[in-house]
């Protein structure tokens, strides 16, 4: 086992003064990612115009106060920050993107993904950055307008002008990450990072809330009190706030010996080796490229698990039925 090096964050005080200053960010997508960047880097005094194919995102940019460009012509400015969807990108980025890059710019990625599983080839003549939220659009944009920011993960794969680590802690700045900190990456540590995460912790936790749903409705306990107690209620979101501020462990101080007790016991009940050689074998898939090329495949497929997933959020569900029914009852 390989040691962790050790991590550099950069905080507000280290970027340049007026480091964009006299640039045009033009960013690439308005949807739930790229409406927040503009907005905030507008707010923060930065030029900044939309590249957006003509829908209903590129509509919605010129209501809010933004020039909205082609693709093509809006990847001409002097930053251009790409926030289409990662599977979008392949594509987009050859054929609009690329071409008008001009020597001395800089393309950002808002996600390491494509960089990391060799999806585009940037220029050899433009700076190439990483600036990648760990935070959704819009708690990111409630987190900029509060003060309080938000972290990222930021690094520089090219430095082709003199200046990719001034533009780098720019933009970060601008959007708001340097507010709580920014961790410095590659973006093959970044995409590995937030794909293992995803693809570990979040289908592990969704899969014990339905189950524990489904065993708790099959002995007779209310619907409603079951997502009340898992989620509604708001206890869980104090959980995860004692970890980020007490810590992982400390964080059970909060808790009784009742739930100290029976979460220890029911944890050393657990397959433990079993979950972590799943957790080791995707880890192993996302490194190797497989998982990218199963979602380049779904992407050309005409997302079929993405519509099943889909149908499943907006679709009728017990568990739906009982959060619609528990926010009835605490409106009465």
């Amino acid at each position: 086992m390989s040691d962790a090096r050790s991590v550099t964050v950069y905080r507000a005080a280290d970027a340049p003064p007026g480091a964009l200053a006299g640039d045009t960010v033009a960013v690439l997508g308005y949807g739930n990612l790229g409406r927040t960047a503009a907005l905030n880097l507008r707010d923060s005094g930065v030029k900044t115009v939309v590249g957006n194919r003509e829908d209903e995102y590129a509509v919605r940019a010129r209501a809010e106060g933004f020039e909205v460009l082609p693709l093509r012509a809006a990847a001409a400015a002097d930053v251009v920050f790409l926030l289409l969807p990662d599977e979008v990108i392949p594509e987009a980025f050859p054929a609009d993107v690329a071409p008008a890059l001009r020597p001395g710019s800089a393309i950002a990625f808002g996600s390491g993904y494509s960089l990391a599983f060799g999806l585009v080839s940037p220029p050899d003549t433009v700076d190439v950055l990483l600036v990648a939220p760990r935070m959704a659009g819009a708690a990111a944009r409630a987190r900029y307008l509060s003060g309080e920011g938000f972290w990222a993960c930021v690094g520089v794969e090219a430095d082709r002008s003199g200046r990719a680590r001034r533009r780098m802690l720019g933009l970060a700045e601008a959007l708001g990450a340097l507010r709580a900190g920014a961790v410095e990456m590659r973006a093959a540590e970044e995409a590995t990072l937030d794909l293992f995460v995803e693809q570990t912790v979040g289908p592990l936790l969704g899969a014990a809330i339905m189950a524990a749903f489904e065993v708790g409705r099959e002995a007779g306990l209310p619907p409603e009190v079951l997502v009340l107690e898992m989620y509604m209620s708001g206890e869980m979101e104090t959980v995860f706030r004692g970890f980020r501020e007490s810590g992982f462990f400390r964080a059970s101080e909060e808790h009784g010996p009742t739930a100290v007790f029976g979460g220890m016991i029911r944890t050393l009940e657990l397959d433990g080796e079993a979950m972590t050689a799943r957790f080791r074998a995707v880890l192993e898939e996302i490194r190797n490229g497989a998982f990218a090329g199963r979602f380049q495949a779904e992407a050309r497929e005409g997302y079929p698990m993405l519509g099943m997933a889909r149908a499943m959020m907006h679709g009728p569900s017990a568990i739906t039925e009982a959060e619609d029914r528990l926010r009835g009852l605490a409106r009465a």
